[in-house]
């Protein structure tokens, strides 16, 4: 049955789920941990990075980790529909940091809810 599904036209105006995603801007969170002493030179880096992308900064928190000398810094990015290619981009770019020990990041399901929040 599979084998004659695809054989068969199919309906052009039904779109698949990341399609219907694209469409629409994201919000994404970006976590990234580095080195104490790095961390306003960081932030200053991270804010014209995102500026060189056409990214929007909607909050950025830093708090001090425990036991380490390291800083944690929570950014929230709302991306434009076809700016995701910008955002791997700037994470690639961050990685690259010599002093940044990790950078993770992922779309905020509910991103009314966490501007909200903010």
């Amino acid at each position: 049955m599979r084998f004659l599904n695809w054989m068969l036209p199919q309906d052009r105006s039904r779109g698949t789920a990341q399609e219907k995603r694209g469409a629409a801007a994201q919000l994404f969170q970006v976590v990234l941990l580095c080195k104490d002493d790095y961390g306003l030179r960081l932030e200053q880096q991270l804010r014209h990075e995102l500026a060189a992308r056409d990214l929007s900064l909607q909050r950025l928190r830093t708090r001090q980790c425990d036991r380490r000398e390291l800083v944690e810094m929570r950014v929230l990015v709302h991306c434009q529909p076809g700016g995701r290619p910008g955002m791997v981009k700037l994470v690639q770019r961050l990685g690259l940091e010599p002093l940044v020990r990790a950078v993770r990041w992922e779309t905020v399901p509910q991103p009314e809810r966490a501007l909200a929040a903010a």
